[in-house]
């Protein structure tokens, strides 16, 4: 019996237009009447999901994942109880790289978007409009002591691919790399993803892994896909997400997460 349901917003439970169909919601309802928890799992910092929290009932309940797999929130407390930034010095580090191959970055965290551009890149503002986050301009030096939670390369999506491919080893080994959206390419700490974070939910509810479903659609996802006794990817998910789950569901356009609800969940 699946006793707590994780699911990823972008591209998942959230359709093209960034909303949450009617269908969606009514079978959400439907589960958690039958006792089922949810937890959302996303690569949004917390304060772009509390919107989307209380449209849901969740407020005052059970844990979030954000930033993904980076922070967990106490939905009861609205308190931090598991948090994996990373350190200035890895900030320096890619920083450093973002130069040597010349693309843009900005930063992830608990107290907003920051970045060293005085010129804002389009995605950074696409990011502060998506999540409701303000952007703080910041010399380099003065983010020694900023929570970063992660730090995203920005750019085209065609011409960020060109640029992913220029990451040297050093990095993929250091780091927990992935992207998160096409424009968004993502430096988390090593034991930071939605896998990881969704045990540590799941053990404090007293919850087995065999008791979870996940759904999701990119390759962020697939760690929690890895970890869920049932795992669903999205009809319009990436091919790792597809492979790494057990079954596909329609796209967030057609009310895929109802449909994978009231097929798989039960």
């Amino acid at each position: 019996m699946i006793k707590l349901i994780a699911l990823d917003l972008d591209g998942t439970l959230l359709n093209s237009d960034h909303g949450i169909s009617e269908a969606n919601k009514q079978m959400i309802r439907a589960y958690k009447k039958r006792g089922c928890r949810f937890v959302l799992c996303t690569g949004r910092p917390f304060i772009g999901i509390t919107a989307i929290i209380e449209t849901l009932g969740l407020e005052g309940q059970g844990y979030a994942v954000s930033f993904n797999g980076s922070v967990i929130h106490d939905l009861a407390s609205n308190e931090i109880v598991h948090n994996r930034p990373l350190p200035f010095q890895d900030l320096l580090e890619i920083d450093r790289l973002s130069h040597a191959i010349g693309v843009d970055y900005h930063i992830q965290s608990t107290a907003g978007i920051f970045t060293t551009n005085h010129e804002i890149n389009v995605h950074t503002a696409f990011d502060s409009w998506l999540n409701k986050s303000r952007i703080n301009v910041r010399k380099l030096e003065e983010l020694h002591s900023t929570a970063i939670n992660k730090v995203l390369f920005v750019s085209e999506p065609a011409r960020l691919d060109q640029k992913i491919a220029e990451v040297p080893d050093y990095f993929r080994r250091k780091y927990n790399l992935m992207k998160s959206l096409d424009c968004f390419f993502e430096f988390l700490d090593k034991r930071a993803n939605k896998g990881s974070a969704l045990n540590v939910v799941a053990d404090r509810l007293g919850i087995l892994p065999e008791e979870v479903m996940a759904i999701g659609d990119n390759d962020n996802d697939v760690s929690m896909l890895a970890y869920a006794g049932v795992s669903v990817a999205m009809g319009n998910g990436s091919e790792k997400a597809k492979a790494a789950a057990d079954f596909v569901t329609k796209s967030n356009d057609e009310d895929g997460v109802a449909y994978a609800l009231e097929k798989w969940a039960t």
